[in-house]
């Protein structure tokens, strides 16, 4: 059933050539998606010279990837049909199933794809020894998951309001606020340049976000490699309370 569900959402891709985007368009959607994906993953990979300002960066990152997908349904107006629970509420299907079923079709797509390859230079960035890549791989593809599963428990929930004037309100309200937010990182980010990242205001930011789910994941490679067994324990605690 799981593949059934890979199997769909392949074709509603294949089949995104009927609305305008041909043969040509999917392939640079493709190229750009690797492209993006794959820049940004180098750029975080050679952090890996800078452990500290690395699980620093990767908690601001990780922090900012989950939220930002989960707010996209209300930026984009509207729900990802093809991953919407309701349309199999009627089938004979088992919620696990189902689960299962729409969790990989929301990990196949362009966007999913470029988050991947950025999310594993993440990896070999906070990867301060070859030995713990598997742990920062394994952190990174949770990061993943945890953007997916947000992002759908909110489309899923506000998919009646999301198609209303009201819902679109709200998405003009929340767009105007993600760029606040962008204007205000970006300050924070050139403010940093003169001094250590570590220290800056958007260092300081990272160690808050060291305590939420996303940004534990972060942080978790770096207490393993310093021998900080209790606060790793705790940090993949927080993950999974």
């Amino acid at each position: 059933m799981v593949a059934l569900f890979a199997g769909l959402k392949f074709r509603l891709l294949r089949n995104r050539r009927g609305l305008g985007l041909g043969s040509v368009g999917q392939v640079i959607a493709l190229l750009l998606a690797v492209g993006i994906g794959g820049g940004i993953g180098l750029a975080l990979a050679m952090l890996r010279s800078a452990p500290e300002t690395a699980t620093l960066v990767m908690a601001n990152l990780y922090a900012s990837a989950v939220l930002a997908w989960t707010i996209m349904p209300l930026v984009a107006f509207g729900v990802d049909e093809t991953v919407d629970p309701r349309r199999f509420a009627l089938l004979p299907i088992g919620r696990p199933t189902l689960q299962r079923g729409l969790l990989v079709s929301a990990l196949i797509g362009y966007l999913p794809l470029a988050n991947l390859l950025a999310l594993l230079g993440s990896a070999i960035g906070v990867a301060s020894s070859w030995s713990l890549l598997p742990l920062t791989v394994i952190c990174a593809i949770g990061v993943l998951l945890m953007c997916v599963i947000f992002s759908r428990a909110l489309a899923a929930t506000m998919s009646g309001l999301l198609g209303s004037r009201r819902g679109r309100d709200l998405g003009m309200l929340v767009s105007f606020a993600l760029f606040a937010l962008y204007y205000l990182l970006s300050t924070m980010l050139n403010n940093s340049s003169a001094e250590s990242f570590a220290s800056s205001a958007a260092g300081s930011v990272g160690r808050v976000l060291a305590y939420t789910p996303p940004g534990a994941l972060a942080l978790i490679p770096a207490d393993v490699a310093d021998g900080a067994w209790l606060s790793a324990g705790g940090r993949a605690a927080i993950n999974t309370s």
